[in-house]
């Protein structure tokens, strides 16, 4: 298959549910695209969509 360099770094969109301790964020996603239903993040590992 195609190497990682050709893969999306980012997952998205998804809309921030709730935010949790240590500037992490439970997330959903908005759309069918790639990527799990419902996660949590870091918020270093976020951007605007």
């Amino acid at each position: 298959g195609p190497g990682l360099k050709l893969h999306s770094r980012y997952f998205g969109p998804y809309e921030i549910l709730s935010r949790l301790r240590n500037d992490r964020y439970l997330v959903q996603k908005v759309s069918e695209h790639e990527g799990p239903q419902q996660t949590s993040t870091f918020a270093d590992n976020m951007k605007l969509w």
